[in-house]
């Protein structure tokens, strides 16, 4: 995992997200000192949908370095809702250092097979 932006980080996010969130209902949870919230946007249109996640992922332990990112996912369907257009992925490091979030990702998917080779 090189930065906040190829797509090692983001498979491993995404592990860390469902490892920590099975059922994907949860709004807000902490993992490991991090608190993260997740906000569901959706427009359902005749031609079109479109669906965004935002997460925003914070370190609540003041006393270590602190950092933040929001981490997008866009989804995107055309009439046919069974067939995803685009399913895009984004980060934005809005405070700290990009090292201290791969770091921590880095230590929460240790245990998962295939997210740190």
């Amino acid at each position: 995992m090189r930065s906040l932006h190829d797509k090692s980080f983001f498979w491993a996010w995404d592990a860390l997200y469902s490892l920590s969130n099975p059922q994907r209902d949860k709004d807000r949870w902490v993992v490991d000192g991090v608190l993260w919230l997740k906000e569901r946007h959706a427009y359902w249109g005749i031609n079109y949908s479109v669906q965004l996640e935002v997460h925003q992922l914070e370190t609540q332990l003041r006393h270590r370095s602190d950092w933040k990112i929001i981490v997008v996912v866009e989804r995107w369907w055309a009439e046919d809702k069974r067939n995803c257009l685009r399913d895009q992925f984004w980060c934005k490091l809005v405070s700290g250092r990009a090292d201290a979030v791969r770091a921590w990702l880095k230590k929460n998917t240790a245990q998962i097979d295939g997210v740190n080779p």
